[in-house]
């Protein structure tokens, strides 16, 4: 009688770890994409000339660093 529930138990847990792992990597790479895709759209409205200088761009994005170094 037990046999039968063990065996469901030990197929369950060999399809569902890794079902469960492929989708939490999935999940980690949709989180990835919105990040890198917010980043960049951060530094694309915030992309002020280098002759604009320390400061041009005040919401702290590329705009504030020095552009000699």
């Amino acid at each position: 009688m037990t046999d039968p529930i063990v065996a469901f138990f030990d197929i369950g847990l060999v399809f569902s770890i890794p079902l469960g792992l492929a989708i939490w990597q999935l999940v980690v790479l949709k989180r990835s994409m919105r990040r890198d895709r917010e980043e960049a759209e951060r530094a694309s409205t915030c992309d002020p000339p280098p002759s604009a200088g320390k400061g041009a761009c005040e919401a702290g994005g590329r705009g504030d660093r020095d552009p000699s170094g």
